[in-house]
């Protein structure tokens, strides 16, 4: 949430900012998300027996016997780990201070959850097996993320520039400390969370113009715009 890196086993794992991800490109940002929460069985020929193997060794077969597939794969680290990493027989490493340290399958998998949040990205898993919101106002909000995260998916053109804009103007042009200057300094996750709050609050202030007109049991049911929200649960939502 602070913007500061996740250590994962000794290898951190860096949140971009919206300006890193306006640098690299947001077509080549998404690609490289993509790259590291790809499901195995996208990889492999249908009927595959796969128990037993994670995405890594498969990516790391792939990369092997493909020099193409390794240098997307080994670029999409190093900007993920800001560290250089290279690749032998035996797996992906990364090389400092006289000190060759491998990357397991398991530490992977630990990385593609943490690149997962950070990108405010839910997981598909949970979606399909019935997550439910903890409220009627939480599901709310993650309908209208969801609709949002369409509508920019839609929006999305290779000559149109960071899809992610349009967000970064609603939150800019609503917050006290956020403008056009600094919002390319959030992180995605930072920028999500920030639109949220915005959501709680003009909620609030919304439903309260009308609590003349709202009867006793209505008015008892609304919510502090300081309300405590699940920010982690709306996004395994979208």
């Amino acid at each position: 949430m602070a913007g500061y890196p996740i250590d994962v086993g000794g290898i951190k794992v860096w949140p971009l900012t919206l300006r890193e991800v306006l640098d690299i490109g947001e077509k080549e940002h998404s690609s490289m998300v993509s790259i590291f929460l790809v499901e195995k069985d996208s990889l492999v020929e249908e009927g595959q027996d796969l128990s037993g193997v994670y995405v890594y060794h498969i990516i790391h077969a792939l990369a092997i016997n493909d020099h193409n597939i390794r240098d997307v794969l080994l670029n999409a680290m190093g900007v993920m780990f800001k560290e250089d990493v290279s690749i032998d027989e035996d797996g992906f490493f990364i090389y400092k201070d006289g000190v060759q340290t491998y990357i397991t399958p398991e530490q992977f998998e630990e990385i593609r959850e943490v690149i997962r949040i950070q990108n405010y990205l839910g997981d598909d898993s949970e979606s399909e097996g019935g997550y439910k919101p903890a409220n009627s106002k939480a599901q709310e909000y993650a309908d209208r993320i969801a609709k949002m995260k369409d509508k920019l998916r839609k929006d999305k053109g290779e000559d149109k520039g960071l899809a992610l804009h349009d967000l970064a103007s609603i939150v800019s042009t609503h917050s006290n400390n956020i403008n056009l200057l600094n919002v390319w300094d959030l992180t995605i996750y930072q920028l999500y969370e920030n639109y949220i709050r915005l959501m709680v609050w003009d909620d609030y202030h919304s439903t309260h113009m009308h609590i003349p007109h709202m009867e006793e049991k209505d008015i008892k049911k609304m919510k502090h715009w300081a309300t405590p929200v699940d920010l982690d649960t709306l996004r395994r939502k979208n």
